[in-house]
């Protein structure tokens, strides 16, 4: 790959993290989610726009990974209820949170 390629990839990626960074902090800080949907980048480009509704449980309380130690220490593994992890419970201030699957 040329330098100049090489280049352009590495300020297209920039322009995308950086854009990707700006839509994170209007969605957290921005006026609330409806507005956000309105330009979010992810909508945008044909994903699943940013939301505040997570469920841990997609599939019903059986559905939650066999393997938490990548949960350990994080708000997630708070949810699947990991030991030592209720310092966490914070990260999840101003979500709308579903339990066991159900809305």
């Amino acid at each position: 790959m040329s330098t100049l390629n090489r280049g352009k990839n590495l300020e297209r990626a920039h322009k995308i993290r950086q854009a990707e960074a700006n839509d994170a902090f209007d969605f957290r800080w921005g006026e609330d989610e409806l507005a956000h949907a309105e330009h979010c980048i992810y909508a945008q480009r044909g994903e699943a726009p940013c939301s505040q509704t997570y469920d841990p449980y997609p599939e019903g309380r059986d559905s939650a990974p066999a393997d938490l130690t990548m949960y350990q220490g994080t708000g997630i593994g708070y949810l699947y209820g990991e030991d030592d992890t209720e310092r966490f419970a914070w990260e999840f201030a101003g979500w709308t949170l579903r339990k066991d699957g159900s809305l």
